[in-house]
C-alpha cells in the first residue's frame, strides 16, 4: 500500500509539473512580453511632475550655456 500511495504522490508531482510547462509554454506564445505589474504608478502626484519639469528645464539651460 506504502508503494501505492508513492506512486500516486509521484503521479501528481510529475503531473503539476506537465501542467506547468505546458501552460508557460502556452503563455509565452500568446503573450510575448511577461504580464507583470507596472513598477511605477500611471498617476503621478502633482509635486513630483514639477520637480521633473524644474529638473528638466535647469538641465536645458545648463546644456544651453555649456
Amino acid at each position: 500500500m506504502e508503494r501505492y500511495v508513492q506512486h500516486c504522490e509521484m503521479n501528481a508531482n510529475v503531473t503539476k509539473k506537465l501542467l506547468r510547462m505546458l501552460q508557460s509554454s502556452f503563455y509565452g506564445k500568446t503573450f510575448p512580453f511577461a504580464p507583470q505589474p507596472s513598477k511605477h504608478p500611471k498617476c503621478l502626484p502633482a509635486d513630483s511632475i514639477k520637480e521633473f519639469f524644474k529638473t528638466a528645464l535647469s538641465k536645458e539651460r545648463f546644456n544651453a550655456v555649456s
